[in-house]
């Protein structure tokens, strides 16, 4: 990199790409160093999509700052939380073996595949002030709190029935035992639901060292939402914002 383009970028820019694991790319030198904005293509065929959020389309795409600052809240995150390991440490690549790592073209790809066709849910598990002061277009707000509730309270009940799962009801001692002997196919089957239906996932937070989407995937898999119908953001919203992808401010409810 060229050694006059790094007075460009701010220490804040240095320290969020060092948590993310990311560099500072040579190629945003070439913008403009007075802190002009350059238009990057999401992929080769893909110069930008659009999302529905909160009712209404809006545009993705990618706008690189010359002189990148993270957001307050994102900034505040990592300068709290950066020496602060345990409980703040780095987490890995993956979390369970079935359950996929992805990153921004894979969300970009879910956005135009699976939630056009109302297939999929991209869910944001920070707190309700978070999510107000920014978010990624097209993801509803579900805290990790509710998640955590107790799988019969009717809050966690109605997020599930809202992801499509179907509440089994009564199940014979029949079913339940040619069930143990694995005699009928229980890979969309939990003890109490019914995940044949059920939509794809995507649950994101505050990046790699934010254990609250992982809580909140573990607590789905422990009521038997199938693993390869989840998928985790590690990146969170830092990444999202790193590479220049547009956010949102999430309107009052």
């Amino acid at each position: 990199m060229n050694k006059n383009c790094l007075r460009y970028f701010s220490h804040s820019a240095w320290i969020s790409a060092l948590m993310l694991g990311l560099s500072l790319s040579p190629s945003l030198c070439s913008a403009d160093p007075g802190g002009g904005i350059r238009i990057a293509p999401i992929a080769p065929d893909m110069p930008y999509v659009f999302v529905v959020h909160q009712g209404r389309s809006m545009k993705i795409e990618r706008s690189i700052e010359t002189s990148f600052k993270a957001a307050q809240g994102i900034r505040s995150t990592l300068a709290i939380n950066s020496e602060a390991c345990p409980p703040f440490c780095l987490l890995p690549l993956e979390l369970d073996s079935a359950v996929k790592t992805v990153g921004e073209l894979e969300i970009i790809n879910f956005m135009i595949g699976k939630m056009r066709k109302s297939q999929g849910v991209l869910i944001d598990v920070r707190g309700d002030r978070e999510y107000r002061m920014a978010t990624i277009p097209g993801s509803v707000n579900i805290p990790v709190t509710v998640f955590q509730k107790d799988p019969w309270d009717k809050e966690f009940v109605t997020m599930l029935e809202g992801f499509g799962a179907v509440h089994r009801g009564e199940v014979s001692s029949i079913t339940r035992m040619l069930e143990d002997w694995g005699l009928v196919d229980t890979s969309l089957l939990g003890k109490d639901w019914d995940f044949t239906n059920a939509k794809d996932l995507i649950l994101w937070s505050n990046g790699p060292i934010s254990r609250i989407s992982p809580t909140a995937i573990n607590l789905l898999l422990a009521v038997g939402y199938p693993a390869e119908k989840i998928r985790w953001y590690r990146g969170g919203l830092p990444a999202w914002q790193y590479w220049g992808f547009t956010m949102v401010n999430a309107p009052k409810r």
